[in-house]
């Protein structure tokens, strides 16, 4: 170099021979006054604040494992130079953990209790475990640990991320292409032979080449029964292979493992085979069945561990989707992501605050399959259904298609905002027509995008099986200001057994027609359910601006069986204990205070549009039993001279019409507004008897249709 143009030049060095052999610095005598020589022309000698004796020629560019141990240890023993410097990724000055050390390991290193971030790491040979020390036995339910690269990442050693423990990579932090080692990481799907999970895998086939290189089952998934030792999954033909008892290594059906890329919504032949062989790209997902059917029913809530080995996916990971269409994808990465940025980051901005692309590539709704009981093959026996999520964070859980599933009368699994290690799901494109075949929103398509931006370190809770498990936010970075959401979950139960939740929530985003990334369309159908009706749209979550006194919030419900159902509020959240919600029933002509409890009634089978409402205000008028009635004497109306006697020896009641009125039908309710009896084909007579059952005392409802108007009638019967 040419030291005329140097300014300073500090080597920190003991001994400085001049280069241009003019004076010869012996640092030695410096650092007795504090000072370090200047090898530049006009010499400024560095002043070394609280250094005032030689100091070894050192400095951790980068730190270097000298043996196997934990990442922190008493004495630092575990890298060169412990008597030096501190562990990486220690405390620094402030306090704070350094993040910008780089580590060289070529030992076997274990975390402990705690998470780690290095700007960058070459793990030359052997494996660096994260997890926590405090291991519950099996170990793929530990607790774990993070491990952040900021910058690059060179593995040609292994990464052993145990239990809940998971890698983020910084948005453009580098992973090597040559990397010749592997990442292995554990994720437990059901154990039953007769039930489905939606996978991905966080890992590609290992080896140098491009990153993100896509795989097969059979090369990059385990049968982790023993996580320490993964054994080879035992493929076989046939839909029943798995359906024994579970072996050892375990046996799988590789009839089931099926793709849905880029095809028509709808179409179950669009369905692709791929076995444990077939080609999947990066963020592909794919179904697969559990290994074992001795158990039935009971082992869809057992787990089977299995363990992912292969070069971990980072960065931009993209996959293309045409209009019209349904693409099965998942979390590609080592790390949970946030299901909020992934929606965002596929939504334009002109259409959703907030969005960030320049297409709307699909329609901001995720969907995940959630099989929840049938021991069968049988595709119409299949007890499950889809659970939706989108920018509310915490979405509904799939309907439950047969009550016998729990008999609490819950629903099942809540996806949550952060999407776990492994899972799949699905987005949709397909244009939403109103009941007058009007398109309301059409997606774009395009490049369905995952970034390293949207992951994150979230843990699963133990508390529920499989994927769609509640998260536990692990604070990585400074938290964004978050809106306060009014929501309001209401459950239907059917006749038949089905359990629908419903979510709708008060976001200032929104309005009251539909608004991408807040309105969630429903995708399947179910011969009993129910939804949020917005213009002829049926979905499972609505946004609205608010819950003032003037919304209006239609909900259709389909049975195909007559008999009771229910309408309930399950939960509300960011709501005030003086905040009116009520059931309108337009049929009925009355309003019930579900936050009081719920609405039992029946109703013919059918397509029931036009009869229910959430309303927020309910008016005097609106409730057309205002007056106490006298027992069995005439109720007269003010407008029509029909009233009502009833005789309970009898089991009788008579209607009363002077005028001779049609009257089309007639509807026996109680004060729920269960319907308990109809009467059609009713003569025009000045006195029409009703035999009625012997019902318990209290008070009723009749509704009698007549040829110009609804005229309500209450009544108490008296034993």
């Amino acid at each position: 170099p040419d030291y005329g143009n140097l300014a300073g030049y500090y080597r920190l060095i003991s001994k400085v021979p001049d280069p241009l052999n003019l004076v010869t610095f012996d640092a030695a005598l410096f650092p007795l006054n504090g000072f370090t020589p200047d090898l530049a022309i006009t010499s400024v000698p560095g002043r070394l604040v609280n250094m005032t004796t030689n100091q070894e020629n050192t400095a951790p560019l980068p730190y270097i494992s000298a043996k196997d141990g934990d990442w922190e240890t008493v004495g630092n023993t575990t890298w060169l130079r412990p008597s030096v410097w501190d562990d990486p990724n220690s405390n620094g000055i402030s306090g704070t953990p350094i993040d910008w050390n780089i580590v060289v390991t070529n030992h076997n290193i274990d975390s402990g209790d705690k998470d780690i971030t290095v700007l960058g790491l070459k793990s030359e040979s052997k494996t660096l475990y994260i997890e926590d020390p405090t291991a519950t036995i099996p170990i793929e339910d530990n607790a774990g640990q993070m491990l952040r690269v900021t910058h690059y990442l060179r593995l040609d050693g292994n990464i052993d991320l145990v239990g809940e423990s998971q890698l983020l990579q910084d948005d453009g932090s580098i992973l090597d292409e040559d990397s010749i080692g592997w990442l292995e990481r554990d994720q437990q799907g059901t154990l039953s032979s007769f039930n489905y999970n939606y996978w991905t895998a966080p890992v590609s086939s290992q080896g140098p080449g491009p990153n993100n290189s896509g795989f097969t089952v059979k090369n990059i998934m385990w049968d982790g029964t023993n996580a320490d030792s993964p054994l080879p999954i035992n493929y076989q033909p046939g839909y029943p292979a798995a359906d024994g008892a579970k072996t050892n290594p375990i046996i799988k059906s590789d009839y089931w493992i099926f793709k849905f890329a880029n095809k028509k919504a709808d179409d179950y032949d669009s369905w692709q085979h791929i076995g444990s062989t077939g080609f999947l790209k990066t963020g592909e997902g794919h179904t697969m069945k559990g290994v074992s059917g001795v158990d039935g029913v009971a082992a869809i809530a057992q787990k089977q561990n299995y363990v992912y080995k292969g070069k971990p996916n980072n960065g931009d990971i993209t996959l293309t989707i045409d209009k019209q269409k349904n693409y099965l994808v998942g979390n590609p990465y080592p790390s949970a992501i946030d299901s909020e940025k992934f929606i965002l980051d596929n939504l334009n901005p002109a259409t959703v605050t907030g969005g960030t692309n320049t297409r709307n590539i699909f329609d901001g709704t995720l969907y995940f399959w959630d099989h929840f009981s049938g021991a069968t093959h049988i595709l119409r026996e299949y007890i499950g259904g889809y659970a939706v999520l989108n920018l509310f964070g915490e979405g509904v859980p799939a309907i439950a298609t047969d009550d016998r599933i729990n008999s609490t009368g819950e629903v099942g699994k809540t996806p949550k905002q952060f999407i776990p290690v492994s899972q799949g799901f699905f987005v949709n494109s397909s244009e939403l027509v109103n009941k007058d075949g009007v398109v309301i929103f059409a997606p774009d398509g395009g490049q369905i995008t995952f970034k390293n931006s949207q992951r994150f370190f979230e843990r699963e809770s133990a508390n529920n099986s499989i994927f769609l498990k509640p998260e536990t936010l692990i604070k990585t970075g400074k938290e964004e200001a978050k809106i306060i959401v009014p929501k309001i979950r209401v459950s239907f139960k059917s006749p038949k057994g089905y359990l629908r939740q419903l979510l709708v929530g008060a976001h200032p985003s929104t309005t009251n027609g539909f608004d991408l990334g807040y309105d969630a369309p429903m995708i399947e159908y179910n011969v009993e359910d129910m939804y949020w009706l917005q213009g002829g749209n049926s979905l499972v979550i609505q946004g609205v601006p608010d819950f003032g006194k003037d919304q209006v919030l239609p909900l259709g419900i389909r049975i195909e069986k007559e008999g009771e159902f229910k309408i309930k509020i399950d939960t509300l959240e960011n709501m005030n204990n003086d905040h009116n919600i009520y059931l309108k029933d337009i049929t009925l002509d009355t309003i019930h205070d579900i936050r009081s409890g719920p609405y039992i009634s029946t109703s013919a089978p059918g397509e029931i549009t036009q009869r229910f409402q959430l309303v927020f205000h309910k008016e005097s008028q609106q409730d057309p039993i205002v007056d106490e009635p006298i027992i069995d004497e005439p109720i007269i109306d003010d407008n029509t001279e029909i009233s009502i006697l009833h005789s309970y020896t009898e089991n009788e009641m008579m209607v009363l019409n002077p005028q001779e009125l049609l009257i089309s039908a007639i509807y026996l309710f109680d004060m729920n507004g269960k319907l308990l009896s109809v009467f059609e084909d009713v003569p025009s007579e000045r006195e029409i008897r009703l035999k009625v059952a012997n019902f318990s005392e209290g008070v009723y409802v009749l509704k009698m249709h007549t040829d110009t108007e609804i005229v309500t009638r209450k009544i108490i019967i008296k034993n």
